[in-house]
């Protein structure tokens, strides 16, 4: 597979040098060649390396341009950084270098910085192909496509991830819950569970079994001793009996893209333009996924899906130590050993840590603006003002510095890190402030100070700093202003991969943007900790968008996302919103959130006018919608101009109940009785009751008993007579009369509870 890689690599390498493989007619040599790094002198050590490579690239530039290959053996902390090549003012072709690095195995092209144009832009590589001919008949649709990826995976891949029981001593003989997914010569890690220390060890699965005295299957496996030597084993022993977890997960795909970003840029990772001028189904990205196995993988919430996005903040910037700094050049450079260079970008500040040059006496009030106080449950601007103490010392010299809460719940800390990617680690002392630069600053008639932070909400304003406790508002916090200033180029400060860290041959550099306390007691000195500040209050990245400008009406009533169940059994949502662990009580999911806010202020938001909000258009089997409240109350509510109107239902009793405003309809139907308090009456009224004639009492029976003879009762006889209601009971009443019943007299009565 290597091998094969390699030739792929280099197939398209020397296609953009100009070179045509396996053409028997002879060629011109083309001006643009492929060169070794050698061919310019020396390419160790890593000094040597970067003066060999920077001349190699003028010269290649000066032949025209071609592909540079950096051979094994090449300085390792040499950075093939592709600089070369002009800047292009205008739409034009240009000659250009692209480096082959062959240091590793596995070959990497870098291609040029700015490429040459394409459509409406410039690309680095392009392949390109133009399709005129016809093709033959085939009873199916064939895809003809430009480039074609397979990858075969067939042996050596698992996602085993079990507990199992393990006896004390020499463990020759596991016996898994399931023998699915071991298979001979299977590496597996080992951990043991509840036990400290942890017992840790790689095992080798020799050979699978069944034993006919315990009607399990079972499998025998060794100790892996060396990791850089998995062939060397040993029995595997165990000094305390209990759970272990094996485990072996393994992703293989087709393609994977690694795109970093490390400079301001609207950009894309993959883009699909396709115009359509022509009739026919058109897919800009499809995918079908074919499958026969159980597809759960082993603790895998994921199963199988046909798109996916994983979005999540890194908590953990890059952290280091001030070298040196020079304000003629506007460069900070930082000590070898630096955490993150990799996560360096420009437009973030670079905070300096040292406490000695920090404000942090009296308290800090934070004061959204109350207009900014959203009605409907809509999202605020973030406007406001930070109040200080008349002790916090604040002047005009904290303008151009930066503010950070410092009370504990308001800065990222231990678990708050995350769980998929990216955590915190300890070069940040375990914490990460959320730091807003200061725009103004201003005295109060009552000798309290006042700051106004920048937010971008769009555009640059002042702001305030969203709470992660909302309850906070208003209360006096700690906090922090340090001093810092704006990075502007990373270039020479940046590494590859994320928590790699520099050592004394790179350049560390970062350039910096003047800030005011340049040149002060309060700049950046050597020795002085350093951290660059995370997104303050980013916009949190949207998982899928789509946006449609037709200008035709349509022929057939279709959504911008449509879901078919074209299958035999039934999916059990056509749309799933959750979060993982979270708790069904509200109360106990708040009190496991950082911000205490559900997982999602609204599961669905629709923010423009249409014909129905939610249309069913065929038969429902339980409800078009469904209320399970497995706790409390799921009230449907309206707004009004004295507040909101609630309908809600009680889960224990089941009694629906409007508060917050009254109930008007044309017409009533009651199925059972009408009740003023919590207990349901369950009898109305009795129409035309016929009382025999010369009667002087009548006993009523109720169709269904009440639950007791709490409730009012009005009868009216169809004679002129005086009458009372003379006994009350759970399952009737007896109303007597002063005169005699007629013939055909009745009784009507009506009971309110």
């Amino acid at each position: 597979m290597r091998r094969q890689a390699s030739i792929g690599i280099l197939t398209v390498a020397m296609a953009w040098a100009g070179f045509g493989l396996g053409q028997e007619s002879p060629l011109p040599r083309p001006a643009a060649g492929i060169y070794s790094l050698a061919e310019f002198g020396a390419i160790q050590p890593g000094a040597a390396a970067r003066e060999t490579y920077e001349r190699a690239g003028a010269a290649i530039l000066e032949r025209g341009g071609g592909l540079l290959v950096l051979p094994p053996g090449t300085a390792p902390d040499l950075e093939p950084r592709n600089h070369w090549g002009p800047a292009l003012t205008r739409w034009q072709n240009v000659d250009l270098v692209a480096v082959l690095d062959l240091r590793y195995g596995t070959p990497a092209l870098n291609l040029p910085q700015q490429g040459n144009p394409v459509n409406n832009g410039w690309a680095g590589l392009k392949l390109r192909r133009i399709q005129d001919s016809p093709f033959v008949y085939w009873p199916w649709t064939p895809s003809k496509m430009l480039h074609a990826y397979q990858a075969v995976v067939r042996g050596g891949s698992s996602v085993l991830r079990n507990v199992e029981t393990v006896p004390v001593g020499e463990v020759v003989r596991i016996y898994p819950e399931t023998i699915r997914g071991i298979f001979p010569n299977q590496h597996l890690g080992f951990r043991t569970l509840g036990v400290t220390p942890a017992r840790q060890a790689a095992l080798l699965v020799k050979t699978l079994g069944w034993d006919g005295d315990r009607h399990a299957p079972y499998f025998i496996v060794e100790e892996l001793t060396d990791r850089a030597n998995r062939l060397d084993t040993r029995p595997f022993a165990l000094e305390t009996a209990g759970q272990g977890e094996i485990s072996n997960k393994q992703d293989f795909g087709v393609a994977d893209i690694y795109s970093t970003h490390n400079t301001d840029s609207q950009a894309y990772d993959i883009k699909v333009v396709r115009t359509q001028y022509g009739h026919g189904d058109t897919f800009l990205v499809g995918a079908m996924y074919g499958y026969q196995g159980d597809v759960m993988s082993g603790r895998g919430d994921e199963q199988g899906m046909a798109f996916s996005a994983e979005i999540e903040q890194d908590p953990a910037p890059f952290a280091g130590t001030v070298e040196s700094v020079d304000w003629a050049t506007n460069v900070l450079v930082f000590r070898p050993g630096a955490y993150g260079c990799g996560k360096l970008a420009t437009s973030r500040p670079i905070i300096n840590l040292n406490e000695r040059k920090w404000i942090i006496a009296g308290t800090a009030v934070v004061e959204p603006d109350p207009a900014e106080e959203s009605a409907g449950g809509g999202w605020s601007e973030g406007r406001g003002r930070i109040v200080g103490s008349s002790d916090s010392g604040w002047s005009e010299a904290v303008v151009g510095r930066y503010f950070a809460l410092a009370e504990p719940g308001e800065y990222l800390e231990g678990g708050d890190g995350g769980s998929y990617m990216y955590g915190l680690g300890g070069q940040h002392g375990g914490r990460t402030y959320r730091w807003f630069p200061i725009r103004a600053f201003s005295r109060l008639p009552d000798g309290r100070l006042e700051i106004r932070l920048e937010r971008i909400w769009y555009t640059v304003r002042d702001g305030v700093p969203t709470l992660y406790n909302p309850a906070n508002a208003g209360r006096p916090l700690r906090y922090i202003i340090a001093p810092g200033a704006m990075v502007t180029d990373v270039a020479d400060g940046w590494m590859e991969n994320l928590h790699n860290r520099p050592g004394p041959t790179h350049p560390r550099t970062l350039r910096l943007a003047p800030g005011p306390d340049a040149g002060t007691p309060l700049d950046f000195e050597p020795g002085d900790p350093i951290v660059q500040a995370v997104g303050a209050e980013p916009r949190q990245p949207t998982g899928l968008r789509i946006r449609m400008f037709n200008k035709v009406p349509s022929s057939w009533p279709g959504g911008a996302i449509e879901l078919y169940n074209w299958g035999i059994v039934s999916q059990y949502a056509g749309l799933q919103i959750g979060a993982p662990g979270e708790a069904t009580r509200l109360d106990e999911a708040l009190s496991r959130r950082k911000e205490k806010r559900p997982p999602f202020r609204n599961a669905v938001v629709v923010d423009v006018p249409t014909e129905a909000g939610i249309r069913f258009n065929a038969d429902v089997a339980h409800g078009a919608l469904v209320f399970n409240q497995p706790h409390a109350a799921q009230p449907m509510v309206w707004r009004h101009a004295g507040g909101w109107t609630r309908l809600a239902v009680d889960p224990g009793n089941g009694l629906m109940e409007v508060t917050g405003g009254g109930l008007a309809v044309p017409a009533l139907r009651v199925a059972g009785g009408l009740s003023a308090d919590e207990t349901p009456a369950r009898n109305l009224r009795g129409l035309d009751v016929p009382v025999p004639a010369g009667a002087t009492r009548l006993e009523v029976k109720f169709a269904e008993p009440e639950s007791d003879a709490r409730y009012a009762l009005t009868a009216q006889p169809n004679w002129v007579t005086g009458f009372g209601v003379t006994a009350k009971r759970a399952d009737g009443f007896a109303v007597e009369f002063a005169t005699p019943a007629p013939a055909a007299a009745k009784v009507d009565w009506i009971l309110i509870r």
